[in-house]
């Protein structure tokens, strides 16, 4: 059994692969950390676990800088994965070819690129497209890194000039800006898709991002076999973990100055704390970003049907027009090569619901939206198949947020944490959840360490 001490430089509580990173780099600069496995705090969402070319790099390059061999070395626990977006009656399938991808937008939804591929991309060899696309996110990460510090992150990203990338990036802005209710369609769906926050207000910055995460191909991470790699890492250098809840957070004079561990341990003393997931009702601070909140139902259960081969292992999403900005505005599932199927269906969570009261309407609408691809599944099979469970997956209607405040400019906080008795800001603690990436998903929240 693992001794702890009396006192830490950094409380890190939360326990997923980011978290466990987060430690290690910390313990790389001589700064004491326990880290805590508390059960009531789970991070999301489906972008911490999907990850595209821009965030696997970066999160090889921090590997690389602070020698941590399972970030560095990220490929091995990861697996390509498509992704087929079904937009009413279009259906746009995404793969690992960002030339083919930007076709595939072209096709399905000319406004968008046709008239920059027929000017120019029929002309270029897809294979230099991909690797051109693939270069540019790597200068973005090598300007990320580079320029940790800056005032402005946005600039970060200004790697296109010149190039006839640039045209796609100009072009799918302006397509995103468009009141047409498609162009609205497409743009909520890649925010839910690749961030926490949806609303209707643009940025060229966030398009430009979203863009990125569209074109490049996307991977599955193995994180049971990345967390198991990290924590060797983590053990090794002498970290401490502890599996436990926190009895009490000893915040006095608005800062938080201990822990009160539900263990024999006890009260450890902390300097900073950071919390890397969403924490329980029960805590006596609130975040000043919990508004308009749309949280998930985890579903399983086993299909069978003779036309499954074809969308075995790819991430199924589903969005309908009349559903934006209403109580159900999408759902997804991913089928694996025994016919196991798991998927998330988003809710709108409003004061005094639960997940068991949208339960039907869950199984209802992935029904309806499957046997659209594999006709003929049967009803009754397929209900009597299907578990449900309250899912990780949260997301925050921003809608009456300025465009400004959808981006992060910087590095700072950009989550604070309030106290419940008086309101007031609580010090010494970060709020290192799927609320810090704002518009930017694990790309900006990967650049904390």
């Amino acid at each position: 059994m693992t001794v702890l001490q009396k006192s830490y430089h950094k409380a890190v509580i939360g326990f997923n692969y980011l978290s466990i990173a987060f430690s290690i780099i910390s313990l790389k600069k001589n700064e004491p950390v326990l880290l805590i496995d508390e059960p009531d705090i789970v991070f999301a969402n489906k972008w911490f676990l999907n990850l595209g070319l821009l965030e696997v790099e970066l999160i090889k390059s921090i590997g690389e800088v602070y020698d941590i061999p399972p970030l560095a070395n990220l490929n091995k626990y990861l697996t390509t994965k498509s992704t087929i977006i079904n937009l009413d009656d279009i259906m746009i399938e995404l793969s690992d070819s960002p030339y083919a991808n930007v076709r595939e937008f072209a096709r399905k939804l000319p406004m968008t690129f046709n008239d920059v591929y027929q000017d120019f991309l029929l002309s270029l060899n897809p294979e230099t497209f991909d690797e051109d696309l693939f270069l540019y996110i790597k200068k973005i990460v090598k300007n990320s890194l580079n320029n940790f510090q800056n005032e402005k992150l946005s600039e970060v990203f200004n790697v296109f000039t010149g190039h006839e990338l640039e045209k796609l990036v100009k072009k799918f802005s302006d397509y995103l800006k468009s009141d047409e209710l498609e162009n609205k369609q497409i743009h909520f769906i890649l925010q839910v898709l690749n961030q926490s926050i949806f609303s209707s207000s643009k940025s060229d910055f966030e398009s430009q991002f979203l863009l990125l995460s569209s074109l490049s191909p996307r991977y599955e991470v193995n994180e049971s076999g990345l967390m198991n790699d990290l924590i060797f890492e983590f053990r090794k250098m002498g970290g401490d973990l502890k599996k436990c809840q926190i009895k009490d957070w000893g915040i006095a004079k608005n800062e938080l100055d201990y822990l009160l561990l539900n263990s024999l341990d006890g009260v450890i003393k902390v300097t900073n704390t950071y919390i890397f997931g969403n924490f329980s009702d029960q805590y006596p601070f609130y975040s000043d970003q919990e508004k308009n909140k749309y949280l998930s139902i985890e579903v399983s259960g086993l299909i069978e049907h003779k036309f499954l081969e074809q969308f075995k292992n790819k991430r199924i999403v589903f969005s309908k027009k009349e559903r934006m900005g209403g109580d159900f505005p999408y759902w997804e599932v991913s089928i694996n090569n025994s016919g196991k199927m798991s998927g998330t269906y988003c809710y709108a969570d409003y004061q005094g619901s639960k997940d068991t009261f949208y339960y039907t309407h869950c199984i209802e609408d992935l029904y309806n939206s499957l046997v659209e691809l594999l006709p003929g599944l049967k009803r009754a099979d397929f209900i009597s198949s299907v578990k449900l469970a309250p899912g990780r997956d949260t997301w925050y209607n921003v809608e009456n947020q300025k465009p400004n405040n959808l981006k992060p400019h910087n590095l700072r906080p950009l989550s604070q944490l309030y106290l419940k008795s008086n309101k007031k800001k609580v010090e010494k603690i970060e709020l290192c959840s799927t609320l810090r990436s704002r518009s930017l998903g694990l790309y900006s929240l990967s650049l904390i360490h």
